[in-house]
């Protein structure tokens, strides 16, 4: 629908709402309805009806059934004000505002979640490649090693020996 900076509806997709008027309607709103003749004389000897709703509301209920209002501002260069473009969205589906609150706050919870636990693989991550760069290393260094070195398990069978060692022994590393 579209209302009039006086808050008359012009049009609107429902005949009976043509012509009403946003609440309050008071004596002095009316006197200068019918100063204005924007609407003809069609003030001057019928009282408008009154919307169903106040379109400032952010809900309504329209006939038991609840819509979202949306308003958008339409400048005419009118010199009483820009018109306001009105439209009524049925709640069915839709969230109130305490709804968008909380799921928001869900979604910020879990979102926070997930990026600590990207933040935990990213940081496990290096720690490998560190791990890893080290240990490479210290394997460069042991093959490369001026001294013999022998690395044996628990029950003192040979695993691993070094360049310097088979040199020294004139044993190969199997």
């Amino acid at each position: 629908m579209l209302l009039s900076p006086q808050g008359v509806v012009f049009n609107a997709t429902r005949d009976d709402w043509r012509l009403n008027m946003t609440p309050p309607v008071t004596p002095q709103r009316l006197a200068d309805l019918r100063k204005l003749k924007q609407f003809g004389y069609r003030f001057d000897a019928v009282s408008p009806q009154l919307l169903p709703f106040d379109p400032q509301d952010e809900w309504v209920q329209v006939k038991g059934q609840s819509f979202l209002v949306l308003r958008q501002s339409v400048e005419w260069n009118d010199p009483a004000g820009p018109w306001t473009l009105v439209s009524l969205h049925d709640r069915a589906g839709q969230l109130s505002p305490s709804q968008h609150a909380w799921w928001f706050a869900l979604a910020s919870v879990v979102l926070g979640a997930l990026g600590l636990l990207v933040l935990q693989v990213e940081l496990g991550r290096r720690r490998v490649n560190a791990a890893r760069t080290r240990s490479a290393m210290l394997g460069a260094a042991l093959e490369v090693s001026p001294i013999s070195i022998v690395i044996t398990n628990a029950a003192g069978h040979i695993e691993w020996v070094n360049k310097q060692f088979e040199m020294d022994t004139g044993c190969l590393a199997s």
